[in-house]
Order: C-alpha cells, then structure tokens, then sequence
C-alpha cells in the first residue's frame, strides 16, 4: 500500500511513526516545530509554511522526505521575520537561498543539495558521531510497515 501512496502521506505518516521512538526523540531532541516536505516540494512553499508555523522568527526544523532513497533528512532551520532579512538568520541562506536555481523554482532536494552526496556521508560515521544538527533516517521498515496496513 505504502508503494501506491502519496509521497506527502508517506511522509506524514513515517515521520509522526518515528518521533514514537524513544531513541529518535534522545538523537534530535533538537527536532522541533517540524515541517514535514518531499524533496519535490518547492523550497518557497515549505519556506511559506515554517513562517506560517514560526510567525514571530525563530528556529525550526525541516523533514525532507527522499522517496527514491527511502529516506529523511533533518536540518534545523532558521525562520525570518520582516524585521530580520532571511540571509542574517542561521540556516536560511544555506536551505532556502541557491545562486543556481530561482528561488521561486528550487525545490527541496535541490535546497538540501545532493541527496545522495550528503547521505553517503552522513551513513558513513557511526550515529554517535553525526554531526549534532542534521539527521538522516531510513523509511525502509516503515514503508514495510505501511504496506502490510
């Protein structure tokens, strides 16, 4: 069933199943006011939800969800305010800003990079030696999940 979901619902549903895990709360307690995407989500329209969620500025974080790779990646994201330009708040320039790609055109795996290039990195060190602020989580097993559902 997973297979014949929308990507969006997957998401959805395989980020609200992991944040039931203990062990995925202790490794990003960080991972808060969270908006949930898919990596052909427009960078402008989850930029547009994290300033819906966060009205006031702030930090917040952004699942993106890889369908191809079976796949998360967490990043904290900082959320501008009139009073403060996006390129001054931590995080904003580098997720939502490209000097390649329109920003009203960049979608959320461009914004996040090569998909590929920072998994195999990031799946290269041991969990305990991540980086603190950015995740990556397989969707694997809840996809199986989801399918026998």
């Amino acid at each position: 069933m997973a297979d014949k979901m929308n990507p969006h619902t997957v998401a959805a549903l395989a980020f609200a199943r992991l944040r039931t895990k203990p062990s995925f709360r202790r490794l990003y307690p960080w991972l808060r006011n969270t908006v949930v995407c898919v990596e052909t989500d427009l960078a402008s329209e989850v930029q547009e939800r994290m300033l819906h969620l966060l009205p006031e500025g702030g930090e917040g974080s952004v699942a993106c969800y890889f369908p191809s790779r079976q796949m998360f990646i967490f990043m904290p994201v900082g959320v501008a305010t009139g009073a403060q330009p996006p390129e001054e708040v931590p995080g904003f320039k580098t997720l939502f800003t490209s000097d390649d790609v329109p920003h009203d055109q960049m979608t959320m795996g461009q914004a996040f990079g090569t998909a590929d290039l920072l998994s195999d990195r990031l799946k290269s060190l041991p969990t305990t030696r991540r980086p603190d602020r950015i995740g990556i989580e397989s969707t694997t097993e809840i996809e199986k999940e989801l399918a026998r559902t």
